[in-house]
C-alpha cells in the first residue's frame, strides 16, 4: 500500500513539474513592461539584487498611487519581486490587487499572468491543490485573452476591409467620370462637325 501511495506521489510531483515548466515558460515568454518610476526596481530585480530592486519599486508606487496613475502591471512587478524574496503572504496580496486594477483596464494579460505567478508560489509553497487551481484560472484567462486579441484583430480586418471597399468604389467612381467626360467630348465635337458641314 505504501508503494502505491509513493507511486501516486511521485506522478503528482512529476504532473507537477511540468505544469510548472509550462506556467514558467508562459510568465517568462510574456514580457515585462518597464513601468516609469519603476524601471530601475525592475533592472535591479532582472540582476538579482532584489531586495533593492524592492526598495525603489515601492518608491515608485508611492509616488504612481499619489498620481492615480496605479496598474495591474505594476502591481505584478511588485508581486513578482515579492515572490523572489520569497514573501509568499504580501505576493499574494499584491496578485490579488494586480488582477483587480487589470480586470478594470481590460487587461487579461496581466490577468494571465498573475494567475500564473500565483500558481507558481503555491508550488514554491507545496500547496499544490491551489497551484493547480490557479493555473485553472491562468488557462481559462489565457483562452479570454485569445478570444479577445482574435475579436479584435477580425474588427480590424473589418475595417481594412471596409476602407478597402470605399477606395474601390471611389476609384470606380473617378474612372466613370472620366469615361462620361471623354464621351461629352466626343459627342461635341462630333455635333460641332456637324453643324459645320456644308448642306
Amino acid at each position: 500500500i505504501g508503494s502505491i501511495r509513493q507511486s501516486k506521489i511521485q506522478n503528482r510531483k512529476s504532473k507537477m513539474g511540468v505544469t510548472l515548466r509550462l506556467a514558467t515558460f508562459i510568465t517568462v515568454t510574456l514580457p515585462v513592461t518597464l513601468l516609469p518610476g519603476a524601471g530601475v526596481g525592475l533592472l535591479l530585480v532582472e540582476d538579482n539584487k532584489t531586495a533593492e530592486g524592492l526598495q525603489y519599486q515601492l518608491k515608485a508606487l508611492g509616488i504612481n498611487r499619489e498620481l492615480n496613475e496605479l496598474s495591474g502591471e505594476s502591481y505584478l512587478n511588485l508581486a513578482v519581486t515579492y515572490s523572489k524574496l520569497k514573501q509568499f503572504g504580501p505576493a499574494s496580496a499584491y496578485l490579488d490587487s494586480a488582477r483587480q486594477f487589470a480586470a478594470a483596464e481590460n487587461d487579461q494579460s496581466t490577468i494571465t499572468r498573475s494567475w500564473n505567478r500565483d500558481a507558481y508560489n503555491f508550488a514554491e509553497q507545496a500547496n499544490y491543490r491551489a497551484a493547480y487551481g490557479a493555473l485553472d484560472s491562468a488557462y481559462k484567462s489565457f483562452e479570454a485573452e485569445l478570444d479577445s486579441s482574435l475579436a479584435m484583430q477580425a474588427r480590424e480586418l473589418e475595417t481594412q476591409y471596409a476602407v478597402k471597399a470605399k477606395d474601390d468604389e471611389i476609384s470606380a467612381l473617378a474612372f466613370e467620370n472620366r469615361v462620361n467626360r471623354q464621351i461629352r467630348r466626343q459627342q461635341h465635337l462630333i455635333f460641332h462637325d456637324r453643324n459645320e458641314l456644308p448642306i
